[in-house]
């Protein structure tokens, strides 16, 4: 495989986020709406010093360094690639969890890392166009989801839209082509480790599922505290905090159905002690 950090495609989408990121830049500039781009590392920070971000990311740091020890990460190549994964597959599953902790079904997002579409959609990333091309390429994709995105709101632009999505199936169809034909002219990277270690990458999600498990639950456990501390003074301690924390883990047992008991019997009862509490949750 050839020896590179970013392919073209890789290169191409860094170039085009410049670019957008540098006009955002200068239109918040230009209407002087500057202070709220100034406050976005603000918010960053305390997005990260949040408790279950802190928990996700040491969880993915040993993750990481697990990996890095027993050698199956061991060049930069890697390092970038697993990288992305985590940054655009596995941190936007944490969001969900944490969002929708209620409705997700981790079993679900777990049988959706399993899946056929990892050996296409690597072989189409991994064998690319010439930089040119792919900035081009990926100017007119991201053109034409936006025009096909506006005329969904406008009945009137149905034969447009048609029209915009056949271009772009095209364009799909005739990428797939190049890069396929590309892999069987490199058919020889197959004997190479780092190409199935790359092509197989996405499965290592698969040891994040305990984190998504334990983010759901601490979800549950932060809903339920808001509710305990809004209608009485219950947890406003730490100590507190790890007290009804234990007793929902001694009631819950990490069960969903019982969180969610939980989370709806605190919402319309209130808890004055501890032993409130533990009452509530056993009947």
């Amino acid at each position: 495989m050839r020896k590179i950090l970013f392919n073209t495609r890789e290169w191409a989408i860094i170039i085009w986020t410049i670019v957008f990121f540098l006009i955002v830049i200068f239109i918040l500039y230009k209407n002087k709406k500057s202070n709220s781009f100034l406050s976005l590392p603000k918010q960053i920070i305390q997005l990260i010093l949040h408790p279950i971000m802190l928990f996700s990311l040491s969880y993915i740091v040993c993750m990481f360094y697990l990996l890095i020890k027993v050698e199956f990460i061991n060049n930069i190549g890697l390092i970038k690639d697993y990288s992305k994964i985590l940054i655009f597959a596995l941190f936007p599953m944490i969001f969900r969890v944490a969002t929708k902790f209620d409705q997700i079904e981790i079993t679900q997002i777990a049988k959706g890392i399993i899946k056929f579409s990892i050996i296409p959609l690597f072989i189409i990333n991994e064998y690319t166009f010439n930089i040119i091309l792919e900035l081009i390429i990926i100017l007119i994709i991201f053109v034409l989801n936006m025009l096909i995105a506006i005329s969904d709101n406008n009945p009137n632009f149905n034969l447009i839209k048609k029209i915009l999505n056949w271009i772009l199936a095209f364009i799909v169809i005739s990428v797939i082509v190049f890069s396929f034909n590309l892999f069987f002219n490199n058919i020889n990277d197959i004997m190479q480790s780092i190409f199935w270690k790359k092509m197989f990458l996405e499965l290592l999600l698969l040891f994040y599922v305990p984190l998504l498990i334990v983010v759901r639950e601490l979800t549950y456990y932060e809903k339920i505290l808001i509710h305990i501390k809004i209608r009485n003074r219950l947890g406003n301690k730490f100590k507190e905090r790890i007290s009804i924390f234990l007793i929902l883990l001694k009631n819950c047992h990490f069960s969903k159905s019982k969180l969610d008991k939980a989370l709806k019997k605190v919402k319309i009862n209130k808890v004055g002690s501890y032993k409130d509490l533990n009452i509530l949750l056993k009947i």
